[in-house]
């Protein structure tokens, strides 16, 4: 079993045993949660975003995956779908998905959040309180997908949405969306974010040419600048390089 420093077993099974024993008790007042753990399994009466069709599906949690301001996210597997009004695109039995649910799971968090909205706006965070607000957020986002389409050949370069709904046990709406393997962006700085010689066409070729002639460049991505123009004066790469 896992344990913390303080001497708190936080492992899955101890979790599961300690939610048994509170419903046993048969209390009057529900038990009280800021998240999921692993293990847990999630019932939810769903709306797909397009077509907008009901139905009903159950998801095995498999991770807590984080989550900030926003919202918290869960990588989950689809176990059961039931769509008596027609199959929802997307959605498939065995799959694993990303489940997003619009309300922190930190208690810092959450407050900061609605301070910020209580005092710019005077409501709460919409897409956590209102399902209009967060089926309408799904919807930008297709619309997004269709402009991926025309910009890069494929909506793939943008998440999917595929269905939202609304949590009961946490008091918020979410949305079932298309898990995606990777990793979280680096936050690198772009070198070359103006081309050389105040960015004049004629700069940009002299630079292409050069990095041209650059002795590493058949080995570095494309996006990197050329060796040569980074390199310290008299250096092996800044004498090799054609300069």
């Amino acid at each position: 079993m896992k344990e913390l420093s303080t001497g708190v077993d936080d492992s899955p099974g101890t979790i599961v045993h300690l939610k048994e024993a509170f419903r046993r008790q048969g209390l009057a007042r529900p038990m009280r949660l800021r998240r999921y753990d692993a293990g847990d399994v999630l019932t939810y009466d769903i709306t797909g975003v397009a077509p907008a069709r009901a139905a009903r599906v159950r998801l095995a949690v498999e991770k807590f995956v984080g989550g900030g301001f926003a919202g918290q996210v869960y990588r989950a597997r689809l176990v059961e779908l039931a769509a008596p009004h027609g199959e929802l695109p997307g959605l498939e039995v065995g799959r694993e998905y990303a489940v997003k649910i619009f309300l922190p799971a930190s208690s810092f968090a959450r407050r900061f959040r609605n301070a910020l909205y209580a005092v710019g706006f005077q409501a709460p965070f919409q897409i956590q309180v209102n399902p209009a607000a967060a089926r309408a957020g799904a919807l930008w986002q297709m619309l997004i997908r269709r402009g991926a389409a025309l910009r890069f050949g494929t909506e793939g370069a943008v998440k999917a949405i595929y269905a939202t709904f609304v949590d009961r046990q946490l008091g918020s709406c979410g949305e079932i969306s298309e898990w995606i393997v990777g990793r979280l962006w680096r936050f690198e700085v772009n070198d070359r974010l103006w081309p050389a010689g105040g960015g004049s066409w004629a700069a940009r070729e002299t630079t292409s040419a050069r990095r041209s002639t650059c002795p590493r460049r058949n080995s570095w991505p494309a996006s990197w600048p050329c060796c040569t123009r980074w390199a310290p004066r008299n250096s092996p790469a800044s004498t090799n390089g054609g300069r």
